[in-house]
């Protein structure tokens, strides 16, 4: 996570971070300098972005693509998946 994210993004229209894992697997995600999915929503929604893009998931959730959008917007809303 870099320290300056929040500031970084505050208030912009779009915020695209990565989410390689699910709050599950957190350990591999620090492990690998990866962030969760909690992590990135969060980042989003305290950072009062307009929208939200996830990227870089892992190819373990491969097919289960809907299974990140769908965590994601029950927190953030104006969510997409890339």
């Amino acid at each position: 996570m870099c320290n300056n994210i929040k500031k970084i993004i505050k208030n912009n229209d779009l915020a695209i971070i990565e989410s390689s894992f699910l709050e599950s697997e957190k350990e591999l995600a620090k492990k690998y300098n990866h962030l969760t999915l909690d992590q990135a929503v969060k980042v989003a929604k305290e950072s009062k972005v307009k929208n939200f893009v996830i990227t870089h998931i892992s190819q373990r959730y491969e097919n289960k693509e809907n299974t990140f959008l769908n965590k994601a917007k029950k927190i953030f809303n104006n969510t997409e998946e890339k």
